[in-house]
């Protein structure tokens, strides 16, 4: 049940994400609280509306939340509070009504009511999508390729790099991170199905970083080659760690293990490539991937 009822419409235009809001019918509310609220607004008192559902929003009832967030949304209401609707959809998403999460990801990806989040909403539009959302889903879908980390990094200059264009680079690797732990965790898995989904998810993303640092151009400044290189590194490191956990689920045979494990052997020729980075604002990373790489060939030795 819906409340309000949603329905998604993706456009691409920059790109932009619209959310209508349709009719508002009494089947829509779910509590009791809500359901008060929603008869007063539609008997056309705005403000006792707002008044009630307010209330029982501070109170935890999480469909008010919503409603309060689709009033305070809409200038066809009178009030037109984004920053509120914002907070209150928020409130809502957090305490899992899903219905909430819908607008909140058009929020944050728009900019409405607060700072633009894009990344922010592709995960929120994801978890409503696993509660079963389907124009949540269509949300994800459309933000994903947004927010899929990008490896150009324009104005590296080599061999001085200012603290603004390690920001730069240690901004684009936690957005990788978040990433690679969406598309290569064996978290969820429950069947064979799941398990190819997953790994072919997690070799569509991670192959984009190999692809990249195969094709860049050797003239290109050392520290910015090594940034790409390291990339390449660690996504191959994460997708190989997925095909171990998918063999000690049962979920992968002996002989095609062994085929993944040698990956790190590439694994291991992108991070001699990526030295630079080893006395770098980034060693961190640089040094977590290194131990990675260890283990895992300790564990591959065992199969």
């Amino acid at each position: 049940m819906n409340l309000p009822h949603l329905a998604l419409v993706a456009l691409k235009s920059g790109v932009a994400l619209l959310i209508a809001f349709g009719a508002i019918g009494r089947a829509s509310a779910q509590s009791p609280d809500s359901l008060s609220a929603l008869n007063v607004l539609q008997a056309g008192q705005v403000d006792q509306a707002i008044q009630l559902s307010d209330d029982a929003c501070e109170d935890g009832d999480m469909d008010s939340c919503t409603l309060s967030g689709m009033i305070h949304a809409q200038a066809r209401f009178g009030v037109n509070d984004q920053k509120f609707a914002r907070m209150r959809f928020e409130t809502a998403c957090d305490g899992g009504h899903m219905e909430a999460c819908i607008p909140l990801a058009q929020m944050r990806y728009n900019g409405l009511g607060g700072d633009v989040d894009k990344m922010g909403a592709f995960r929120i539009a994801k978890k409503a999508c696993e509660a079963g959302s389907r124009e949540a889903c269509a949300a994800a879908d459309q933000i994903e390729p947004e927010v899929t980390t990008t490896l150009s990094l324009p104005g590296l200059a080599d061999p001085s790099h200012t603290n603004s264009d390690w920001d730069e680079v240690s901004a684009l690797y936690a957005q990788m991170s978040e990433r690679l732990e969406t598309r290569c965790s064996t978290n969820e898995i429950g069947s064979a199905e799941e398990a190819k989904a997953v790994a072919d998810s997690c070799l569509a993303f991670t192959s984009q970083f190999s692809n990249a640092a195969f094709d860049m151009d050797e003239s290109e400044p050392e520290t910015s080659r090594a940034i790409v290189n390291f990339a390449a590194a660690w996504s191959i490191v994460a997708r190989t760690q997925m095909y171990l956990d998918l063999y000690a689920m049962g979920r992968l045979p002996k002989d095609p293990m062994k085929v993944q494990c040698s990956a790190y052997d590439t694994a291991e020729f992108f991070m001699s490539k990526s030295k630079a980075l080893e006395a770098s604002p980034v060693q961190t990373r640089y040094v977590m991937v290194q131990s990675q790489i260890a283990a895992g060939r300790a564990i591959c030795g065992s199969i």
